[in-house]
């Protein structure tokens, strides 16, 4: 079955085409979707059409939806509607419980439910993390490196081709800097000295006193003087792709700005940009704000990015002739899109706002608008512990690391809550609260919820009741009004996740399933409900396959999310 919502809208889009002078333009911004809050208890699908027609064809809203619900009616679809009415020009519609019986049966069928093939194989390039090989993982990169990786499930699980990708910093001044950092550290552990005070400009913390040691190692008493730039790039990185390991996090590609400088990308891309004539000599106009400190009051080499929306063109070149920050991620993203990514999504930390409309207009810019990038922005998480802010590593130095972290918290746990708010919201994230066995913690709930189900089926099975092979029979048996109301619920999955694989929204899922378990879990409070009945072996049935169909969506969505089900709590 595909989904309920675009399956309706199909059907009313063919309605308009036939009955209506309406163009298909028209139609493709008509949805049937969910009903509005207000009218939840009474309806379960609300179309538009009437609405978006009348707007643009200035006709009377209300006799268009009584139109269309004249022909809805004669359709064989009808059989399926309890209840179809006009409120104000929307076309509200309240489906027989037989519909919701058949998402029942659709679940059972497909155990991949909800993930239908809207990609088609098309590339999707997901960037994440990216942080520069200058120590182990900060904590702060976490909520990137969970978001995208989820958002890369998703889309893969959706049929797009995902390249997930680390672009490695490796060609700017924190490269020197954590240089000079090891190399102070290889003269003082040669000598086994460690009274003189760190300077200023290095990097503290053990990891690279440990980074020292290895290249003394490696190269000898000489180590100090040796080429070390890919030594402790590697080293570094080592360390970090340990930590993603950890929370469970990969990449398929890893690319280097020192490469893309080595290979004279940057020159090509601006070469690129002046053929299309988006490359001048001007002055730039100071900000209103004094905080940009990339203004120049000279002539100098501009980016005309606000011919893309960009607030105001942007400067590619300094002074000395070097090209700025933003320059070689034009060039970085050029490649990308030479590599066959059309579709791009970018996820960074809150600190990157300003840069969000620039590497936008960059990409529209060079690739002819062919390409796209949506960027995504990570606010922080306040990790509290005792109520009072986690205080830094003594490893790191500086920074809590995420290692710290996962040494007292389950990645599993870390993982899910991380994913259950928007990635533009700041979360708290309290270590005594994400352990706690209660239905205030949403993870520890949902595991309830599925372990629920393994022990009713259990339990059905020492009293002689198997899972039914004839899916079809039993789930048209399935009649409680809250399971129907449930099953209604996992009949909006597929549309939901096709939203979310769509808008690169993963934390939607998690709502959602907070919700469907909370639904799930009200059945033990509904005083005439019984999953097993002795008495009623049909209905006992009817019973295992709707739990079989809540553990699929639980299952499904832990999946995405990349925790492990839990059979038992």
């Amino acid at each position: 079955m595909t989904c309920v919502f675009q399956n309706l809208k199909q059907i009313i889009d063919k309605i308009c085409l036939e009955k209506t002078s309406v163009k298909e333009e028209i139609i493709a911004k008509c949805d049937a979707s969910y009903v509005s809050p207000k009218f939840a208890d009474k309806f379960d699908i609300s179309a538009n059409h009437a609405m978006i027609i009348a707007s643009n064809m200035r006709e009377n809203p209300n006799q268009i939806a009584e139109n269309i619900i004249e022909n809805l009616k004669k359709h064989e679809f009808s059989e399926n509607i309890a209840d179809i009415q006009n409120i104000s020009g929307f076309i509200n519609i309240k489906m027989q419980d037989k519909f919701w019986q058949k998402i029942a049966l659709s679940v059972m069928k497909d155990q991949n439910y909800g993930f239908e093939n809207i990609g088609k194989g098309e590339i999707v390039n997901v960037e994440y993390v990216s942080a520069n090989p200058t120590g182990p993982m900060h904590i702060g990169h976490a909520r990137g490196a969970v978001y995208g990786d989820i958002i890369a499930n998703l889309l893969q699980k959706c049929g797009f081709s995902v390249i997930r990708e680390y672009y490695i910093n490796d060609a700017g001044a924190q490269i020197d800097k954590v240089i000079s950092s090891v190399q102070f550290r290889i003269k003082q552990v040669i000598n086994n000295d460690f009274s003189e005070n760190l300077p200023d400009k290095c990097y503290p913390g053990e990891y690279v006193i440990d980074c020292a040691k290895a290249a003394i190692e490696k190269f000898g008493k000489d180590a100090q003087n040796a080429d070390l730039r890919k030594f402790i790039i590697d080293y570094m990185m080592s360390l970090i792709k340990e930590d993603l390991a950890k929370l469970g996090v990969y990449h398929s590609v890893f690319t280097s700005e020192q490469a893309i400088t080595d290979a004279n990308l940057v020159e090509k891309a601006v070469s690129v940009l002046k053929e299309k004539g988006l490359i001048y000599t001007g002055i730039l106009e100071k900000p209103k704000h004094d905080s940009n400190k990339e203004w120049e009051d000279r002539e100098q080499l501009l980016f005309a990015s606000s011919k893309f929306g960009d607030e105001s063109d942007r400067a590619i070149q300094k002074s000395d002739g070097s090209w700025a920050y933003f320059t070689p991620d034009i060039a970085y993203h050029f490649d990308k899109f030479n590599r066959g990514a059309r579709k791009m999504i970018l996820v960074l930390g809150a600190d990157h706002k300003g840069y969000k409309k620039r590497i936008c207009a960059a990409v529209s810019a060079i690739s002819d608008s062919l390409a796209s990038v949506d960027v995504k922005l990570c606010e922080l998480v306040n990790f509290v512990k005792n109520g009072a802010p986690v205080k830094m590593s003594k490893r790191a130095g500086n920074f809590l690391t995420l290692s710290d972290v996962l040494d007292e918290i389950d990645p599993q746990i870390l993982r899910f809550f991380l994913i259950t708010k928007k990635c533009d919201t700041v979360v708290d994230f309290d270590f005594e609260k994400v352990l706690e066995q209660s239905k205030e913690n949403p993870i520890f709930y949902i595991q309830y919820a599925n372990s629920r189900c393994n022990s009713l089926i259990a339990k059905a099975k020492t009293e002689g009741f198997d899972m039914p092979s004839d899916f079809e029979a039993f789930a048209r048996l399935i009649n409680h009004p809250k399971q129907i109301e449930i099953l209604a619920k996992i009949g909006q999955f597929p549309r939901l996740i096709s939203h979310c694989a769509k808008n690169a929204e993963p934390h939607l899922v998690a709502t959602y399933l907070i919700d469907l378990v909370g639904a799930f879990h009200s059945l033990w409070n509904i005083a005439d409900f019984r999953f097993i009945d002795k008495n009623n072996q049909d209905q006992t049935k009817a019973n295992l396959v709707f739990i079989a169909c809540v553990q699929q969506i639980i299952k499904s969505c832990l999946d995405l999310f990349g925790v492990r089900v839990m059979e038992k709590m």
